[in-house]
């Protein structure tokens, strides 16, 4: 990355399968072939050493959709929120989304 500046802050945005073993409120079949739920997170990277805590995150139906634009607009403004000074024009931050 020769000649690229690093942002201040990256934002990784994922989603997970949470396996639930009786009937819950919004929970769904999965693409997985189980029944639960599919949230979506955003967590703060600090790099190797960092803890990479959670800044936001949606919780969906185990059917919701990994590309869900609209789940992932939610989130990521979630996660700018968290941010000291909210979602300030200038600041620095890379936002990272797993794409198949």
């Amino acid at each position: 990355m020769a000649g690229r500046t690093l942002p201040g802050l990256v934002i990784d945005v994922d989603a997970s399968i949470v396996v639930c073993h009786s009937e819950k409120e919004s929970a769904a079949p999965t693409f997985k072939h189980g029944f639960g739920f599919h949230p979506l997170w955003a967590f703060c990277d600090h790099g190797a050493e960092g803890t990479g805590e959670p800044l936001a995150f949606g919780l969906r139906a185990g059917n919701a959709g990994s590309n869900t634009v609209v789940d992932h607009k939610q989130v990521i403004r979630a996660a700018l929120a968290q941010l000291p000074g909210g979602h300030a024009r200038g600041k620095k931050v890379l936002i990272r989304i797993d794409v198949p």
